[in-house]
């Protein structure tokens, strides 16, 4: 699946594979999942109370991991079964500053990105509010 999923043929179909963009949340996270490539990012972040984020970003197969940062046992239990998707359990984050030093501070752990590589960060704010993602920040490491 991987090979498959790597290869031009299936970028160049995938495309065409057409989700309606009905909320702000289908538009951030398409264009979340659609700016993997041209960034050249290593990663993307979701930060996900409910997982929604996650999975709406994940259903566009992008060609990078999916880290889920969730403050929820259930969930990460959930996103354990999710595509592309690695969850880890945080804290609570109260802005952008300190979920952003947390993503950091979790990528450079798990070797997800170097240095001067790119990750995108998509999560809903204000924070705690499920479905509400309205958010993309495209970082540096």
């Amino acid at each position: 699946a991987y090979e498959i999923e790597h290869d031009d043929y299936y970028a160049q179909h995938q495309k065409d594979w057409s989700f309606e963009t009905l909320t702000v949340c289908d538009a951030v996270t398409r264009s979340i999942a659609r700016s993997v490539k041209p960034t050249d990012a290593k990663v993307i972040v979701a930060l996900s109370e409910s997982g929604h984020t996650a999975r709406m970003i994940a259903r566009h197969r992008p060609h990078a991991p999916i880290l889920v940062l969730t403050p929820k046992q259930t969930t990460f239990n959930k996103m354990l079964l999710v595509f592309g998707c690695e969850p880890v359990i945080i804290k609570n984050v109260k802005g952008m500053t300190s979920a952003r030093k947390v993503a950091r501070r979790i990528i450079a752990s798990r070797g997800l990105a170097r240095i001067g590589e790119t990750f995108i960060l998509g999560a809903g704010i204000p924070f705690g509010a499920s479905g509400s993602t309205n958010t993309m920040m495209i970082e540096r490491l």
